[in-house]
Protein backbone atom coordinates (compact mmCIF):
# COMPACT_ATOMS: atom_id res chain seq x y z
CA UNK A 1 0.00 0.00 0.00
CA UNK A 2 1.32 3.45 -1.01
CA UNK A 3 2.16 5.93 1.69
CA UNK A 4 0.81 9.53 1.52
CA UNK A 5 4.29 10.69 0.49
CA UNK A 6 4.43 8.17 -2.36
CA UNK A 7 0.95 9.12 -3.55
CA UNK A 8 1.96 12.78 -3.57
CA UNK A 9 5.01 12.04 -5.70
CA UNK A 10 2.92 9.97 -8.14
CA UNK A 11 0.37 12.75 -8.42
CA UNK A 12 3.08 15.31 -9.16
CA UNK A 13 4.58 12.97 -11.78
CA UNK A 14 1.33 12.47 -13.70
CA UNK A 15 0.54 16.19 -13.45
CA UNK A 16 3.90 16.93 -15.06
CA UNK A 17 3.22 14.45 -17.89
CA UNK A 18 -0.23 15.96 -18.54
CA UNK A 19 1.04 19.56 -18.58
CA UNK A 20 3.95 18.58 -20.88
CA UNK A 21 1.51 16.96 -23.31
CA UNK A 22 -0.54 20.16 -23.41
CA UNK A 23 2.61 22.20 -24.06
CA UNK A 24 3.55 19.95 -26.98
CA UNK A 25 0.04 20.12 -28.47
CA UNK A 26 -0.10 23.89 -28.17
CA UNK A 27 3.47 24.64 -29.29
CA UNK A 28 3.37 26.32 -32.72
CA UNK A 29 6.88 25.13 -33.59
CA UNK A 30 6.25 21.45 -32.88
CA UNK A 31 2.81 21.40 -34.47
CA UNK A 32 4.13 22.98 -37.66
CA UNK A 33 6.65 20.18 -37.93
CA UNK A 34 4.06 17.46 -37.81
CA UNK A 35 1.26 19.06 -39.84
CA UNK A 36 1.25 18.19 -43.56
CA UNK A 37 -0.36 20.04 -46.42
CA UNK A 38 -2.59 18.10 -48.74
CA UNK A 39 -2.19 18.51 -52.48
CA UNK A 40 -5.91 19.13 -52.93
CA UNK A 41 -5.53 22.43 -51.08
CA UNK A 42 -3.66 23.73 -54.15
CA UNK A 43 -6.36 22.80 -56.67
CA UNK A 44 -7.25 26.45 -57.20
CA UNK A 45 -3.87 27.07 -58.87
CA UNK A 46 -5.53 25.91 -62.10
CA UNK A 47 -7.94 28.87 -61.99
CA UNK A 48 -5.15 31.45 -61.92
CA UNK A 49 -3.06 30.08 -64.81
CA UNK A 50 -3.49 31.47 -68.34
CA UNK A 51 -5.68 29.21 -70.46
CA UNK A 52 -7.83 26.27 -69.42
CA UNK A 53 -6.33 23.82 -66.93
CA UNK A 54 -7.55 20.76 -65.03
CA UNK A 55 -6.20 19.78 -61.60
CA UNK A 56 -6.08 15.99 -61.04
CA UNK A 57 -4.66 14.31 -57.90
CA UNK A 58 -2.45 11.32 -58.64
CA UNK A 59 -4.28 7.99 -58.35
CA UNK A 60 -2.41 4.93 -57.13
CA UNK A 61 -3.57 1.35 -56.74
CA UNK A 62 -4.20 1.91 -53.05
CA UNK A 63 -6.05 5.21 -53.43
CA UNK A 64 -5.72 8.91 -54.23
CA UNK A 65 -2.45 10.63 -53.35
CA UNK A 66 -2.44 13.48 -50.84
CA UNK A 67 1.05 14.55 -51.97
CA UNK A 68 0.99 14.79 -55.78
CA UNK A 69 -1.20 15.88 -58.66
CA UNK A 70 -1.14 16.96 -62.31
CA UNK A 71 -2.13 20.25 -63.88
CA UNK A 72 -3.13 19.63 -67.51
CA UNK A 73 -3.83 22.23 -70.18
CA UNK A 74 -6.30 21.59 -72.98
CA UNK A 75 -3.48 20.99 -75.48
CA UNK A 76 -1.99 18.25 -73.29
CA UNK A 77 0.84 20.22 -71.66
CA UNK A 78 1.04 18.82 -68.12
CA UNK A 79 2.80 19.88 -64.93
CA UNK A 80 3.39 17.44 -62.09
CA UNK A 81 3.06 18.88 -58.56
CA UNK A 82 4.62 17.20 -55.54
CA UNK A 83 4.69 18.23 -51.86
CA UNK A 84 5.82 16.82 -48.50
CA UNK A 85 8.97 15.27 -49.97
CA UNK A 86 11.61 14.65 -47.31
CA UNK A 87 14.28 16.31 -49.46
CA UNK A 88 12.22 19.45 -50.09
CA UNK A 89 10.42 20.20 -46.83
CA UNK A 90 8.15 23.19 -47.15
CA UNK A 91 8.63 23.32 -50.91
CA UNK A 92 6.38 22.26 -53.76
CA UNK A 93 8.23 20.72 -56.69
CA UNK A 94 6.63 21.51 -60.05
CA UNK A 95 7.96 20.00 -63.27
CA UNK A 96 6.84 19.47 -66.84
CA UNK A 97 5.52 15.97 -67.46
CA UNK A 98 6.80 15.52 -71.03
CA UNK A 99 4.70 13.84 -73.72
CA UNK A 100 5.57 10.18 -74.24
CA UNK A 101 5.76 8.05 -77.34
CA UNK A 102 4.18 4.64 -76.78
CA UNK A 103 4.77 4.97 -73.05
CA UNK A 104 8.43 5.97 -73.41
CA UNK A 105 10.01 9.33 -72.63
CA UNK A 106 11.43 11.14 -75.65
CA UNK A 107 14.89 12.52 -74.91
CA UNK A 108 16.13 15.88 -76.15
CA UNK A 109 19.71 15.29 -75.05
CA UNK A 110 20.97 15.09 -78.64
CA UNK A 111 19.81 18.66 -79.27
CA UNK A 112 21.36 20.04 -76.09
CA UNK A 113 24.48 21.63 -77.65
CA UNK A 114 22.32 23.70 -79.99
CA UNK A 115 19.73 24.83 -77.45
CA UNK A 116 21.47 24.63 -74.09
CA UNK A 117 18.34 22.94 -72.72
CA UNK A 118 19.22 19.49 -71.48
CA UNK A 119 16.78 18.78 -68.66
CA UNK A 120 13.05 18.80 -68.19
CA UNK A 121 11.99 22.28 -66.96
CA UNK A 122 11.10 22.43 -63.26
CA UNK A 123 10.89 24.83 -60.31
CA UNK A 124 10.28 24.78 -56.56
CA UNK A 125 7.98 27.15 -54.69
CA UNK A 126 7.11 27.62 -51.04
CA UNK A 127 4.05 25.72 -49.85
CA UNK A 128 3.09 28.76 -47.81
CA UNK A 129 2.31 30.76 -50.96
CA UNK A 130 -1.27 31.25 -52.07
CA UNK A 131 -2.64 29.48 -55.12
CA UNK A 132 -2.55 32.76 -57.01
CA UNK A 133 1.11 33.34 -56.12
CA UNK A 134 2.06 29.78 -57.13
CA UNK A 135 0.25 30.23 -60.46
CA UNK A 136 2.18 33.46 -61.01
CA UNK A 137 5.48 31.65 -60.36
CA UNK A 138 4.52 28.91 -62.83
CA UNK A 139 3.54 31.42 -65.51
CA UNK A 140 6.71 33.49 -65.07
CA UNK A 141 9.40 30.96 -64.19
CA UNK A 142 8.28 27.67 -65.71
CA UNK A 143 5.70 28.00 -68.46
CA UNK A 144 7.91 29.63 -71.17
CA UNK A 145 10.60 26.90 -71.03
CA UNK A 146 7.97 24.20 -70.62
CA UNK A 147 6.11 25.31 -73.76
CA UNK A 148 9.34 25.26 -75.77
CA UNK A 149 10.24 21.79 -74.50
CA UNK A 150 6.69 20.53 -75.02
CA UNK A 151 6.58 21.81 -78.62
CA UNK A 152 9.91 20.21 -79.53
CA UNK A 153 9.03 16.84 -78.04
CA UNK A 154 5.59 16.90 -79.69
CA UNK A 155 7.25 17.58 -83.05
CA UNK A 156 9.63 14.65 -82.57
CA UNK A 157 6.76 12.34 -81.64
CA UNK A 158 4.78 13.43 -84.72
CA UNK A 159 7.82 12.60 -86.86
CA UNK A 160 8.17 9.17 -85.23
CA UNK A 161 4.51 8.42 -85.82
CA UNK A 162 4.67 9.52 -89.48
CA UNK A 163 7.71 7.29 -90.01
CA UNK A 164 6.14 4.27 -88.31
CA UNK A 165 2.79 4.71 -90.05
CA UNK A 166 4.64 4.72 -93.38
CA UNK A 167 6.48 1.53 -92.46
CA UNK A 168 3.19 -0.08 -91.45
CA UNK A 169 1.61 0.75 -94.82
CA UNK A 170 4.59 -0.62 -96.78
CA UNK A 171 4.65 -3.74 -94.59
CA UNK A 172 1.02 -4.40 -95.48
CA UNK A 173 1.88 -4.22 -99.18
CA UNK A 174 4.75 -6.68 -98.75
CA UNK A 175 2.64 -9.11 -96.75
CA UNK A 176 -0.20 -8.87 -99.27
CA UNK A 177 2.19 -9.98 -102.04
CA UNK A 178 3.38 -12.89 -99.89
CA UNK A 179 -0.12 -13.78 -98.81
CA UNK A 180 0.83 -13.74 -95.13
CA UNK A 181 -0.56 -11.90 -92.14
CA UNK A 182 1.06 -8.66 -91.03
CA UNK A 183 3.28 -9.30 -87.95
CA UNK A 184 1.80 -7.89 -84.76
CA UNK A 185 4.85 -8.03 -82.48
CA UNK A 186 5.16 -4.42 -81.31
CA UNK A 187 8.03 -5.15 -78.95
CA UNK A 188 10.59 -6.26 -81.51
CA UNK A 189 11.03 -4.14 -84.62
CA UNK A 190 13.19 -6.90 -86.09
CA UNK A 191 10.16 -9.19 -86.01
CA UNK A 192 7.51 -6.64 -86.70
CA UNK A 193 8.93 -5.39 -90.00
CA UNK A 194 10.58 -8.55 -91.35
CA UNK A 195 9.18 -11.20 -93.67
CA UNK A 196 10.91 -14.43 -94.61
CA UNK A 197 11.65 -15.03 -98.26
CA UNK A 198 10.22 -18.48 -97.65
CA UNK A 199 6.79 -16.89 -97.39
CA UNK A 200 6.95 -16.25 -101.13
CA UNK A 201 7.41 -19.91 -101.97
CA UNK A 202 10.40 -22.17 -102.64
CA UNK A 203 12.75 -19.39 -103.73
CA UNK A 204 15.50 -20.12 -101.23
CA UNK A 205 16.37 -18.36 -98.02
CA UNK A 206 16.58 -14.76 -96.95
CA UNK A 207 14.64 -11.89 -95.52
CA UNK A 208 12.68 -8.81 -96.49
CA UNK A 209 13.05 -5.92 -94.09
CA UNK A 210 10.92 -2.79 -94.31
CA UNK A 211 13.17 0.09 -93.29
CA UNK A 212 10.83 3.00 -94.01
CA UNK A 213 7.80 3.90 -96.08
CA UNK A 214 10.00 4.10 -99.20
CA UNK A 215 12.87 1.70 -98.45
CA UNK A 216 13.06 -2.10 -98.31
CA UNK A 217 16.10 -4.34 -97.80
CA UNK A 218 16.22 -7.72 -99.55
CA UNK A 219 18.50 -10.58 -98.61
CA UNK A 220 18.49 -13.66 -100.89
CA UNK A 221 20.45 -16.83 -100.17
CA UNK A 222 20.75 -20.36 -101.57
CA UNK A 223 18.50 -19.72 -104.56
CA UNK A 224 18.38 -22.04 -107.52
CA UNK A 225 20.26 -20.90 -110.61
CA UNK A 226 16.97 -20.54 -112.50
CA UNK A 227 15.39 -18.30 -109.90
CA UNK A 228 18.56 -16.30 -109.36
CA UNK A 229 18.94 -15.56 -113.10
CA UNK A 230 15.32 -14.41 -113.28
CA UNK A 231 15.84 -12.08 -110.34
CA UNK A 232 19.07 -10.74 -111.85
CA UNK A 233 17.36 -10.20 -115.20
CA UNK A 234 14.60 -8.26 -113.49
CA UNK A 235 17.18 -6.15 -111.65
CA UNK A 236 19.00 -5.50 -114.93
CA UNK A 237 15.77 -4.34 -116.55
CA UNK A 238 15.02 -2.06 -113.62
CA UNK A 239 18.54 -0.65 -113.79
CA UNK A 240 18.18 0.02 -117.50
CA UNK A 241 14.90 1.81 -116.93
CA UNK A 242 16.52 3.96 -114.25
CA UNK A 243 19.41 4.85 -116.60
CA UNK A 244 16.96 5.75 -119.35
CA UNK A 245 15.06 8.02 -116.97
Amino acid sequence: MNTPDQLSRLNNYFSFIFISALDIRQSPRLSSRTMKNEIKSFANVANFLPGQWVFTPTVYENGISSDSADLTRTDGLTFHLSINHYLSKGKMAISLNPPRHKGQFVSLWNDAPATGQTVVPSIKVSETKTCEQIAADIARRLLPDAETYFARVSKLIAGYETHENGKEATMKEVCALAGVAVPTDHYSKATRFNVSIGDFGALGYGEIKVESADSISLELRSMSKEHALKVLAMLADMGALKKGA
